[in-house]
């Protein structure tokens, strides 16, 4: 497999394709952007002009921000967000440029705080949230992005406390 070649800029962007700007052509390659500090703030490939495989930005201290792979200019596959002290933050399947599967946020701490399925980009399936103590808090389903069905609440022992159950987003009468 053949690495990328690091590419010298300057570039130029005309209607979502990236050029180099003395020969007009499509660029094939990593780019890479830096702070006015000299420090590394993003690494993107292209291939034929458009994002094309990994793409990673930092924070300015060199710690890695967001890591994720680009496939025809759109987000595809694990997304990864990371907290300035290294913690992860989010993690997230994309397809085709949107949220679509899995996705998970993390507390400070790396402690998992919500679980959660999208479809399209809007909340659809199952959702969980979590307690600093790692124990369920609270478990439920969503359909096009509301509240669907029976949502259940827990104690920090994780034992239930009490179940809704709503339609369309709208909390059902017993």
């Amino acid at each position: 497999m053949k690495v990328p070649e690091l590419l010298d800029g300057p570039f130029l962007t005309r209607n979502g394709i990236t050029y180099h700007q003395e020969s007009n052509e499509p660029i094939n390659g990593i780019v890479e952007l830096f702070y006015d500090t000299g420090q590394l703030e993003e690494r993107t490939t292209y291939k034929n002009g458009i994002k094309e495989g990994l793409r990673e930005s930092f924070y300015k201290d060199g710690q890695l921000r967001i890591r994720g792979t680009y496939k025809d200019d759109k987000q595809e596959g694990l997304v990864e967000g990371f907290r300035e002290n290294g913690q992860r933050w989010w993690r997230g399947n994309w397809k085709g440029g949107t949220r679509d599967g899995l996705v998970e946020s993390f507390d400070g701490d790396g402690q998992l705080e919500i679980r959660e399925n999208y479809k399209g980009g809007i909340r659809d399936g199952l959702l969980e949230g979590f307690r600093d103590n790692g124990q369920l808090w609270i478990r439920g389903n969503c359909k096009d992005g509301k509240q669907e069905g029976l949502w259940e609440s827990f104690d920090e022992g994780g034992n239930s406390t009490g179940t809704e159950t709503y339609k369309d987003g709208v909390l059902q009468k017993e």
